[in-house]
């Protein structure tokens, strides 16, 4: 989609004066019973949604009877959802579920990489100690797939394939609270090695608004699956993510009321139960700083941000550049007004 540089769909990144980059951000907002609410660029617009799936691919992990069996706690629903910062209390929360589940390191397909929290990582290289696999911010989502696997019987080799049966429910779910049918869905290999599904930004609005709010009467095991992930996070944003980090912080400063997963490469999906809304952004370049902004800014013009909850979001809203002298440069900036429907 094009669009003139006047468009108010842009994050601007100011160097002094001069806006020096412009981010262009495409979304959807979907409410309750009111379908598409409002939009920016092209609610249409189809991404790999990245990260932001693991809440809705957790659904799938608690319908086959996996946290119960293993007796995941809350705080460890949170985590299988999430795109952790490596902070102790992550690893030590990933360890214990591998040691109960009777797995090891070298069950996790996910890979190894430095925890995102600075202090965690600092602290690592100072003991001389390498990352492990339960450092990888992924590493909850695959103890969650082979707690599956193991709950369904189904070998633990290979879980991480298109076509192993943890796969394929995973796929059923997120078709299912999106709407788009299974055999649409594209999918393609994330960075953690599992599949990563494709789909209209309006798609993902409606799979969050699904998932925080299911509309079916029945209490059936998806919807049942649904609110108790969405309490767990509200419950335990801090294992969700981490500290100062994005998803966390929404949590927290709205006391639940908005819950938020992004997703790499300047995806981010938020929802309401309480509201009523969904919200899925995409930012063209896959700026995260640039779509966090955006975020903020949409929940500004929703109204569902009080003055004292803007302010404790700032840092994301319109944070500060700074030079590597530790010099205030520049300024992100968002630039944007919500297309009612």
């Amino acid at each position: 989609m094009t669009s003139s540089p006047h468009s108010k769909n842009f994050v601007l990144a100011w160097r002094g004066e001069y806006v020096e980059n412009r981010h262009f951000i495409h979304g959807a907002v979907c409410s309750r019973g009111g379908g598409l609410t409002a939009s920016l660029g092209d609610s249409r617009r189809e991404t790999f949604i990245r990260s932001s799936a693991k809440p809705l691919q957790a659904a799938a992990v608690l319908i086959s009877g996996a946290a119960d069996r293993y007796g995941l706690s809350a705080a460890e629903v949170s985590l299988i959802c999430a795109s952790h910062s490596g902070e102790p209390e992550h690893v030590q929360a990933a360890k214990s579920l591998m040691e109960r589940l009777g797995l090891e390191e070298h069950h996790l397909h996910c890979g190894t990489h430095e925890p995102y929290a600075k202090a965690a990582r600092e602290a690592l290289r100072a003991a001389g100690q390498p990352p492990t696999v339960l450092h990888h911010n992924c590493s909850g989502k695959h103890l969650g797939m082979l707690a599956m696997a193991k709950a369904l019987s189904v070998p633990l080799d290979g879980y991480w394939l298109p076509e192993h049966p943890v796969q394929q429910r995973m796929l059923a779910a997120v078709s299912e609270l999106s709407g788009v049918p299974a055999d649409l869905l594209t999918t393609a290999t994330d960075g953690c090695g599992v599949p990563t599904y494709r789909m209209p930004l309006e798609q993902l609005a409606r799979a969050y608004l699904a998932w925080c709010a299911p509309q079916s009467a029945a209490d059936t095991p998806l919807a049942a699956s649904c609110r108790t992930i969405y309490d767990s996070i509200v419950r335990h944003p801090f294992y969700l993510a981490g500290s100062g980090r994005f998803d966390t912080k929404l949590a927290e400063i709205t006391s639940g009321r908005w819950i938020a997963k992004m997703g790499a490469d300047g995806v981010l999906a938020m929802a309401s139960r309480e509201a009523g809304f969904a919200v899925a952004l995409k930012c063209d370049d896959g700026s995260l700083q640039a779509v966090y902004a955006a975020g903020v800014e949409v929940l500004l013009q929703l109204e569902e941000l009080s003055s004292s909850q803007a302010a404790a979001l700032a840092a994301f809203h319109k944070p500060k550049l700074y030079n590597q002298a530790g010099l205030a440069i520049g300024r992100i900036e968002p630039d944007i007004s919500l297309r009612r429907s």
